[in-house]
């Protein structure tokens, strides 16, 4: 399998049909143009225009290029990945990147230099390993993001689980790699997080902070909360 010792950046054109392989460097994928349905087995999407995509090393993938479409391609050396192999482990099926103003910025610079062919691989080289490190270490996960805004609110596995366009049932198993919990352990810790913060700095009833927590009846909430925290809401409170 093909090794890369320096980056690549082009912009690229694919047949219109299905094709499978995987490669032995990193990749990430803008759409500039048109679409891409990407299937990694658990995971499955389109890849639209304003959104990149990551593909890590050795990931088997199917792709096919819908419609009118380019895309720039970035392939990402071997050993620009290695250094945060503990930060990118989890994300062995690839990870949807929607792109914010600091990503535009480096989109532009790599369209820049994707014209400048490989006598620009030293200044290619610098940025590609600055955007896979801001892209790899400072992972934000939808799906997560999705959960802190809502915790309070019911939450399915099947909406976290489209939000990553991930398979439910795979899913599960990629959350807990990701947080050490489950989805409802998480969510759980969560909402019993923000009643311990209510109980210390507001006068609110155990009733009130139990539904604005997310809990439909006060006695699961005191259940709960005892479980987590060996007292009662109303004991947690008087020896604070």
């Amino acid at each position: 399998m093909e090794q890369l010792s320096h980056a690549v950046c082009e912009i690229r054109r694919y047949p219109g049909k299905c094709l499978t392989h995987k490669h032995s460097f990193g990749q990430l994928l803008f759409a500039l143009e048109g679409r891409m349905m990407i299937d990694t087995g658990p995971q499955f999407l389109e890849l639209e225009e304003d959104q990149c995509y990551y593909l890590p090393p050795h990931c088997v993938h199917t792709f096919e290029a819908k419609d009118r479409h380019q895309f720039l391609v970035v392939d990402v050396p071997l050993r620009f990945l290695q250094s945060n192999h503990q930060q990118v482990q989890a994300d062995h099926h690839g990870r949807l990147i929607s792109l914010d103003e600091r990503l535009r910025s480096l989109r532009f610079l790599l369209l820049d230099e994707s014209g400048r062919g490989a006598s620009s691989s030293g200044p290619l080289d610098d940025l590609v390993h600055y955007l896979s490190k801001a892209i790899l270490t400072q992972p934000k996960y939808r799906s997560i993001e999705y959960i802190h805004a809502h915790f309070n609110e019911p939450i399915t596995i099947e909406q976290l689980a489209a939000v990553e366009h991930y398979h439910p049932a795979y899913y599960q198993q990629w959350f807990k790699k990701i947080t050490g919990k489950n989805p409802s352990e998480y969510i759980r810790e969560l909402r019993l997080n923000e009643a311990e913060r209510l109980l210390r700095e507001t006068a609110w009833s155990v009733t009130d902070i139990a539904c604005h927590v997310g809990y439909s009846h006060p006695a699961s909430f005191i259940r709960a909360f005892v479980r987590h925290r060996g007292v009662t809401p109303h004991v947690f409170r008087q020896n604070i």
